[in-house]
């Protein structure tokens, strides 16, 4: 995985339905034809990318079942979560605040961030609630799910950071 992988993987986590051509993937990632395709046709071959060859042109998408896509997602989201919260001290702080107190009174999946409000998935939705009222950061609504009952449409990807569980988010968004 470089960064070049994850900043192609990063222009299809917010909708895994799009798919872009070589040439476009180049030109929103600001670096030459060339670099990218060369990088896209590595993705492909390693199953990260679908491609679909339209006349002369090769159109790309996420290969949702392969766990490498999974991977570099879970890396993108490990950086875009370093960069949101090194931005914000004081948000940083009751996040790991929040989430050293939850952690520890109920099997917790994914904690993500969109906003002003926090969304907990997690096994057991009574211990998550009893958990947050004993003790919740300031100003944030928080909203427990149980896994079984979580879809991907209950969270909006394009105001969202994954603070905890990568992977587990990942899977749960059906990819890997």
């Amino acid at each position: 995985m470089n960064d070049t992988q994850i900043a192609i993987v990063r222009l299809f986590c917010r909708d895994f339905s799009r798919e872009l051509t070589i040439r476009q993937i180049s030109k929103l990632i600001g670096k030459s034809y060339g670099f990218i395709n060369k990088e896209a046709r590595q993705m492909i071959s390693a199953g990260v990318l679908n491609r679909k060859i339209i006349g002369a042109s090769i159109l790309c998408s996420l290969n949702l079942e392969s766990d490498l896509t999974l991977g570099l997602l879970v890396m993108h989201s490990v950086l875009e979560k370093d960069a949101f919260l090194k931005q914000r001290q004081k948000t940083s702080q009751d996040m790991q605040a929040f989430a050293s107190h939850i952690l520890g009174r109920s099997i917790i999946y994914s904690i993500i961030l969109s906003e002003k409000r926090i969304t907990v998935i997690c096994d057991n939705e009574l211990a998550a609630e009893e958990a947050v009222k004993q003790y919740s950061p300031e100003g944030y609504e928080v909203r427990i799910i149980e896994g079984a009952n979580f879809t991907p449409q209950l969270i909006n990807l394009e105001k969202s950071v994954v603070l905890y569980g990568f992977e587990i988010f990942w899977r749960l968004m059906n990819v890997g």
